[in-house]
């Protein structure tokens, strides 16, 4: 059966295929609900257990800054940027990979030249410029990640670009993981390139001073 199919189930007829394929034990959130029109709730199972004799265990929630922790809080978050709460929810950096594409070629008029990334995930990330770290291949490098439309060239589409500090490797056409760790400013629109190219050398300084990757994190990503 097909997901499409499955979807529409009325909730005993997915408890019969569960018990046909030899489930034994269900693990569920404290609020999972399943089957058609979502009927099919904690207090179901727990009756549905009884007589089926099936183990169930049921997790409750977990709770940070006194918000309870959840796949829909935490895309909010990052729509809002607030990458800091987001890890935090997480108990990681929150990271995507994306291949290296080719750019405008700005960023290398700048002095800052980028890497341009098509994101292998659609991810919805709030407007502006954070610093983080980007893995390439089995190394990590503190990165400027720049996400919007650049405003200042009259951009309309949202692009992700990364600067990578201390790093000159032709990797275009290659993968990279960009970890967030805390957004720096909303992006700008800046009158001249000369005030842009300021702003970015603050960027850069700003992810400069970040920590290095330490020894354990670096064992939990590779």
């Amino acid at each position: 059966s097909n997901f499409e199919e499955i979807s529409h189930w009325e909730a005993e007829k997915f408890l019969d295929f569960i018990q046909e394929i030899g489930v034994k034990e269900i693990v569920i959130g404290f609020n999972f609900h399943f089957g058609a029109h979502r009927k099919g709730d904690v207090g179901y199972l727990r009756e549905s257990q009884k007589k089926r004799g099936f183990s169930l265990s049921v997790i409750e929630p977990v709770k940070i800054d006194g918000d309870t922790v959840n796949s829909s809080k935490i895309r909010d978050l990052l729509k809002k940027g607030d990458i800091e709460k987001v890890n935090r929810f997480l108990g990681r950096e929150f990271s995507f990979k994306g291949k290296v594409i080719t750019g405008s070629g700005r960023g290398k008029r700048l002095g800052f030249p980028t890497a341009n990334l098509y994101l292998l995930n659609r991810i919805e990330i709030d407007e502006g410029v954070y610093a983080g770290w980007v893995k390439y291949g089995d190394r990590f490098y503190k990165g400027a990640i720049n996400i919007g439309v650049c405003p200042t060239f009259g951009g309309k589409e949202k692009r992700v670009e990364v600067y990578i500090l201390d790093f000159k490797k032709d990797i275009y056409g290659e993968i990279l993981e960009v970890f967030l760790l805390k957004k720096i400013r909303n992006e700008t629109y800046f009158h001249s390139e000369k005030e842009l190219k300021e702003r970015i050398k603050k960027d850069v300084s700003i992810v400069s001073t970040i920590e290095e990757i330490d020894t354990d994190k670096k064992r939990v990503y590779t």
